[in-house]
């Protein structure tokens, strides 16, 4: 757990990754639209495609801390998408493309251009 004061108060919340993205959801920097949308990505139901059959290159990207996504809902992904590339990013929580901005940047930018 880590502490952070603000407008006086004494806020504790899990550390993940550096901490800022979880700070600024922690304190109202989100909009309630942006809350939605992130709510319906993840109840919204759906057919998994075949990556076999499809022609579409698949990417997955986890990290090895997340604590929202457990580790047998990660290990369903990849058994759902076998021939998928995977990368993990150690240490990234549940925010990696926020924690770790450039980084997770690069992968997408790489698995794009087919590298």
């Amino acid at each position: 757990m880590r502490q952070v004061r603000v407008d006086g108060l004494d806020w504790h919340y899990l550390s993940v990754g550096d901490g800022e993205a979880t700070i600024l959801l922690l304190h109202g920097m989100m909009r309630k639209a942006q809350f939605v949308a992130r709510f319906h990505c993840v109840l919204d139901y759906f057919q998994p495609v075949v990556s076999e059959t499809s022609g579409v290159e698949m990417l997955i990207v986890e990290t090895d801390n997340d604590p929202l996504v457990e580790k047998t809902l990660r290990d369903m992904l990849k058994t759902t998408y076998p021939s998928a590339r995977i990368i993990t990013l150690l240490g990234a929580g549940h925010f990696p493309y926020l924690n770790r901005a450039a980084e997770y940047t690069k992968i997408l930018e790489e698995f794009f251009d087919g590298n």
